[in-house]
């Protein structure tokens, strides 16, 4: 529990710094698809950002899906932008014990995750919607290939 707080608070720190960020260039909004849940974005600059979720992976017997991505912007034709990049992801999987003692183990998977999506900015207002497909490469604690895909939507501070 202990390694699930403290990789928490460090996404969440790493998500919001905002030392190379300009003001209304930090957002905070959902994901839906695989995984589900809570997302941020602080952009570095007009062509890069660092995208982060906390979130619950729906596949398999559900677990805490933690990942931040080092995105790069490409406009593809107003107001569309494509996005690619790389990332971390780590999965927390619960998995129920099958002689009913109501214990669980616990896994957990690392991989690399290689997004590329489709950005939508809603200016002048503080919104964007998204679109990704996710490839990942598991290395940990087996190596693996799996796939996410999501929609979602952030609010921009000023």
């Amino acid at each position: 529990m202990r390694f699930l707080i403290t990789t928490a608070a460090l996404l969440i720190l790493f998500a919001s710094n905002t030392s190379q960020a300009r003001a209304g260039d930090m957002g905070i909004g959902i994901i839906i698809g695989e995984p589900t849940g809570i997302c941020a974005v602080t952009k570095l600059n007009d062509f890069n950002s660092l995208n982060a979720a906390l979130a619950w992976s729906l596949a398999g017997n559900g677990s805490l899906h933690l990942h931040i991505d080092d995105v790069f912007y490409r406009t593809i034709s107003q107001p569309f932008r494509f996005y690619y990049g790389g990332g971390i992801r780590l999965l927390l999987v619960d998995y129920n014990d099958n002689n009913n003692n109501h214990k669980k183990d616990k896994d957990a998977h690392l991989g690399i995750r290689f997004p590329l999506g489709i950005n939508f900015p809603f200016t002048p207002s503080p919104f964007d919607a998204f679109f990704e497909v996710v490839p990942i490469l598991d290395l940990l604690p087996g190596s693996g290939f799996d796939i996410n895909a999501a929609v979602g939507v952030r609010y921009y501070f000023n």
